[in-house]
């Protein structure tokens, strides 16, 4: 198969296109948020932080199982510039939030159960159900995409700059799997002993086999301007050991850049970023404590807590990009081709009189 002279240096340009001004790239958006989940959601438990689902997502409630009062979604968040709940798509059943406000891109069926925070917002994109009582300057707005096309859009573009693209999750996660196989670790690791000996940004590479082999984990020589990377092979992920000692997931990451599937069965107090899995159900009782990335998220026991249980999300450093060579802009591209074209046409002619010339 041929491929083309120009299927390089398209791809090149389209890599270095920069995310759009409005939407965040995955690094700010691990600050920003707690949970995203790319696809579909179940919340059928406490969140704590901004949540942001791409696709649709469904609470307890809807499936009519009331369990105990906390079985709705939940926010804490400081700053409200962001909603507290996004949802792309679709929202089933009642849901609560307590900062921040919800935006549903598509129709939410439901009416809230708990809106109490200081001037909220409900902004559906379709249709919703208005909430009983309207305190504390809560607002609530639907048939948006109707009126203001661009709300849907941006939900959408958001999304999609979260699942493809330079700055998605995907490629924040291959881009850490590749910082640390070109960086000599100073990390030791005794049996989920971790010892930090080094400073600034740390990584550490841990296959399958040695991640399932450990018990519990533990750092030591953490310093809260440090972060620490680590990397774990392996498609099926089972979150079954402890993380002791202080929370670290304001400046801990598991990249678990190879999972399709994971479970969350104890309080692991670290940020995740998984961004093909799905998370199934896991034990009662169970935590993140965290940022956390994921594909699809199906949630059942466990809980979506904040690092240290305030409002700190990931806050730690990113390595510096990969470098990349310089591409020319599309109108240098035009003249080189223009330029290669003249002088293909100059040999051209420049062989026709040479050759009439040793006919004549």
């Amino acid at each position: 198969m041929k491929k083309s002279l120009f299927a390089l240096p398209a791809a090149l340009m389209l890599a270095a296109m920069p995310a759009s001004a409005t939407t965040l790239t995955a690094q700010e958006a691990l600050s920003a948020y707690n949970l995203i989940v790319l696809g579909d959601a179940r919340l059928a438990n406490e969140a704590d932080g901004r949540v942001f689902v791409g696709g649709d997502a469904t609470t307890k409630k809807a499936d009519n199982n009331n369990g105990n009062n906390n079985t709705n979604q939940h926010t804490q968040v400081g700053n409200t510039d962001l909603p507290g709940l996004t949802v792309v798509g679709n929202l089933t059943g009642q849901y609560s939030v307590k900062a921040g406000g919800v935006s549903v891109g598509l129709n939410a069926y439901n009416a809230p159960q708990n809106m109490n925070g200081q001037n909220q917002a409900i902004k559906i994109g379709g249709t919703g159900v208005a909430p009983q009582n309207f305190n504390n300057g809560l607002t609530f707005t639907q048939n948006l995409n109707t009126t203001d096309p661009t709300f849907l859009q941006g939900l959408q573009d958001q999304r999609d700059a979260f699942k493809v693209g330079p700055d998605s999750f995907p490629a924040l996660s291959a881009s850490l799997k590749a910082f640390g196989d070109a960086t000599v670790s100073t990390i030791t690791n005794v049996n989920g002993a971790f010892t930090v000996n080094g400073s600034g940004i740390q990584v550490i590479n841990l296959s399958a086999a040695d991640f399932a082999s450990i018990g519990t984990i533990t750092f030591s020589g953490l310093d809260a301007t440090d972060t620490v990377y680590v990397n774990v092979a392996g498609s099926a992920i089972n979150l079954n050991k402890n993380v002791n000692g202080n929370p670290y997931g304001a400046n801990v990451l598991f990249n678990f850049y190879e999972a399709s599937t994971l479970e969350v069965n104890t309080a692991f107090k670290a940020s995740v970023l998984a961004a093909g899995a799905t998370v199934a159900d896991g034990k009662y009782k169970a935590s993140i404590d965290g940022a956390m990335v994921f594909n699809a998220f199906y949630q059942g026991d466990p809980e979506v807590h904040l690092s240290n249980g305030t409002n700190v999300s990931f806050t730690g450093s990113f390595p510096p990009p990969p470098t990349v060579p310089s591409v020319p802009e599309a109108s240098t591209w035009a003249m080189m081709i223009v330029g290669f074209g003249a002088i293909g046409n100059a040999l051209r002619l420049r062989s026709r009189r040479r050759q009439a010339r040793v006919a004549a």
